[in-house]
């Protein structure tokens, strides 16, 4: 169950994280649970924060960075992760359909059994996966086909 305090932090948005995280050295926002469904979290930094079992459906996380969290399990429907960092991130069995990951950067992100369609993904994202050691086959075929259909803009 998620820290409510941390829950209040983490809907006021990015400036009032950043100020909780300075105050707080060394200590992570827990997020486990947290209800964070249609909030406001651009460029928010949720460096190896616990947000398993949370609903941030169509949050708004364009640029933030979730570089170590934990992801597990997380409803992320229709979220807007565009530019967003998920690097070594865990994504076990997270929900992923609708969301935006336009120019996402998932280079080590665990994707097993999570669900990725349909989902919008460009090439600079579904390039940071290579080489796919994290996903299972299902998903990587997924995102095989669908750099198909992805058109490059020189």
């Amino acid at each position: 169950m998620a820290n409510q305090e941390h829950a209040n932090i983490a809907r006021q948005g990015a400036p009032v994280i950043q100020q909780w995280r300075k105050q707080n050295p060394g200590q992570t926002l827990d997020l486990d649970g947290a209800d964070l469904t249609e909030t406001y979290l651009n460029g928010s930094n949720f460096f190896n924060t616990n947000i398993s079992h949370a609903d941030l459906s169509h949050a708004d996380l364009t640029d933030a960075n979730f570089h170590g969290a934990s992801l597990n399990r997380t409803c992320l429907c229709g979220t807007n992760l565009a530019g967003t960092t998920l690097t070594r991130c865990l994504l076990f069995q997270a929900n992923l359909s609708q969301a935006n990951l336009t120019r996402a950067y998932l280079a080590g992100a665990d994707l097993t059994g999570a669900i990725l369609t349909p989902t919008s993904m460009d090439l600079y994202a579904a390039k940071s996966l290579v080489p796919f050691r994290t996903i299972n086959r299902r998903t990587r075929d997924l995102i095989v086909a669908a750099l198909d259909t992805i058109t490059v803009d020189d």
